[in-house]
């Protein structure tokens, strides 16, 4: 069994500043990544970390059409790869800013970010968008046909 002198409690406090150390290297990590590319997308996840939806406005702010959000979003998600969350809303924020602006490219985005399939965020979404697009026929389901 376990001792109760308050040896794990001293053994798991020990390791505190660790994880607090790697925070730091992933800031530096992130900062690094940062300061060598240009891209727009990269910059406003950033400073939207962790929400989607006021980097989802910001992105719909961009004076860019649709492939070059696309492709930005695309390298970002790819630079974003060791920050899987914020990657995530990347590809969320994409999503939400082309239904907006951009539904014809809808699904050019799930085919670009297939994680979006598994998003009930992005899913939900995209079955709004669906059951709202007028004149639709049975065989032009391009963007069902993407979520399988």
């Amino acid at each position: 069994m376990g001792r109760n002198d308050g040896s794990t409690v001293r053994g798991f406090l020990a390791k505190a500043p660790e994880v607090k150390h790697l925070n730091v290297l992933s800031r530096r990590l992130l900062n690094r990544v940062l300061t060598r590319s240009d891209n727009p997308v990269l910059h406003l996840a950033s400073e939207h970390r962790s929400r989607p939806t006021p980097l989802k406005d910001a992105l719909l702010l961009l004076e860019t059409d649709a492939a070059s959000l696309i492709e930005f979003s695309i390298e970002a998600s790819r630079l974003l790869e060791r920050f899987p969350s914020m990657a995530a809303d990347v590809e969320l924020a994409t999503l939400r800013a082309c239904s907006t602006k951009h539904p014809a490219e809808l699904p050019s985005i799930v085919k670009a970010f297939p994680s979006l399939k598994n998003d009930p965020r992005a899913r939900s979404l995209l079955e709004r968008v669906e059951a709202k697009r007028p004149g639709k026929d049975a065989g032009d389901s391009a963007l069902m046909d993407v979520l399988g």
